[in-house]
């Protein structure tokens, strides 16, 4: 039975570590989850070309549980499936790993790959080309000269395809471009789309760092949709509303004697948290191990503002999240309709060539045609060009010109 506060009474007689294991454990629905779900459900029933979706958000929004919460969703969507066919797997995810090395590890990658999909002899995995049956000894040769890379790759997509999986998570997806730049952020780009198109679908979950895959080239963006997980604003009346219920459910669901009243601290939660449930959640965790360890009936006031981010901590997460926001709201503006509008035009570019027409995109000004006939008036110089008369120098070692 499950009381007013949200969790079995009995619960009050288990070890503080299962307490606090089980509210861990707790996964809360709210309306931006149910969004970003519906938005990436939406895309893998009719991915419409698409083989990459990138859903991006702030530090804390909760994108892992995102995560957790759509491939819940695939499985249940599967099962019927899945009693007919027992090797069918209809979804799988990894977490991407940060470099050690400067550049992404796409072999730990692979690698992971096949451990989510329960892969047998990963280690076994041998690059074999595409030319026809291959003697043992050529084999050998050709692992021991392309190394695992190769085979690691191929046999992740063998075992996506076999499978048949609908979609295929990655977390923390940032890491994928950490400590690349110019052609080689581009280069991790194509290769994850490669790798999507080659399996399934790839939903890659990061925060805005990995907006930089975004728009790279039109293949790229043709072939790609972006989900903003975004978190509750302050000054918005109906997300006041959603975040206060938030609080109240997680708040409920403390397994302690007594009920946790930190419902008249709204701002205060809002502020330490950036409006992010994830961080939310995180903080109410930390209150509980305090009031455990001090064997505390109830979570006061005092220790949820001990437990709180720091000013400084939240402030660089508000400063990182509004610079994301940014880059997105960018990408959809006015200015780049307008742009839209001229490129399509002919004889419009982005970059005029050499003694051409200038044409900056943004700009309500098409470039003028050329009329036939007339010449164009040479620039004012800013200072007089001065020239020298002709003059015969002697060359040679010997001879120095007077």
């Amino acid at each position: 039975m499950v009381n007013e506060l949200g969790f079995d009474p009995e619960l009050l007689k288990q070890p503080p570590e299962v307490r606090q294991r089980w509210f861990d454990d707790r996964k809360i629905a709210h309306k931006r989850l149910e969004e970003a779900s519906a938005k990436i459900m939406k895309t893998i029933r009719a991915p419409s070309g698409s083989e990459v979706v990138h859903v991006v958000g702030p530090t804390g929004v909760g994108k892992t549980t995102l995560m957790e919460h759509a491939v819940s969703a695939l499985i249940r969507r599967a099962m019927p499936e899945l009693k007919k066919d027992p090797g069918f797997i209809p979804t799988a995810f990894i977490t991407c790993q940060s470099p050690t090395l400067g550049v992404y590890d796409w072999t730990e990658h692979f690698i992971r790959v096949l451990l989510a999909l329960n892969e047998v002899l990963i280690d076994r995995k041998i690059y074999i080309p595409d030319a026809g049956p291959v003697p043992d000894e050529v084999k050998a040769l050709v692992k021991e000269r392309v190394g695992k890379l190769r085979a690691l790759r191929r046999g992740a997509e063998s075992a996506i395809r076999n499978r048949k999986l609908h979609a295929f998570f990655a977390d923390e997806a940032q890491f994928i471009l950490k400590g690349s730049s110019g052609e080689r952020v581009s280069s991790q780009a194509d290769a994850a789309r490669s790798i999507a198109s080659e399996s399934t679908l790839h939903v890659l979950l990061g925060h805005y760092d990995l907006l930089e895959m975004m728009n790279l080239n039109g293949q790229l963006g043709r072939r790609s949709r972006t989900v903003h997980f975004t978190r509750y604003y302050i000054d918005r009346a109906e997300d006041r509303v959603e975040f206060a219920k938030v609080l109240n459910t997680l708040q409920a669901k403390l397994p302690l004697p007594q009920p946790t009243r930190l419902e008249g601290h709204l701002d205060f939660a809002f502020e330490r948290t950036v409006g992010c449930v994830g961080r939310l959640k995180n903080w109410f965790s930390r209150c509980l191990d305090t009031a455990l360890t001090n064997k505390c009936k109830t979570v006061t006031y005092e220790i949820f503002k001990e437990e709180a981010d720091s000013i400084s901590v939240c402030r660089q997460t508000a400063l990182e999240t509004s610079e994301g926001e940014g880059k997105l709201k960018e990408q959809d503006d006015e200015n780049a309709e307008n742009d839209l509008r001229n490129l399509l035009k002919e004889g419009v570019r982005l970059t005029a060539p050499t003694g051409g027409m200038d044409f900056t995109v943004g700009s309500s000004v098409a470039p003028t045609p050329e009329v036939k006939g007339e010449t164009a008036k040479p620039k004012k110089q800013g200072s007089q060009k001065i020239e020298t008369k002709p003059r015969r120098y002697t060359t040679g070692a010997k001879n120095v010109a007077s």
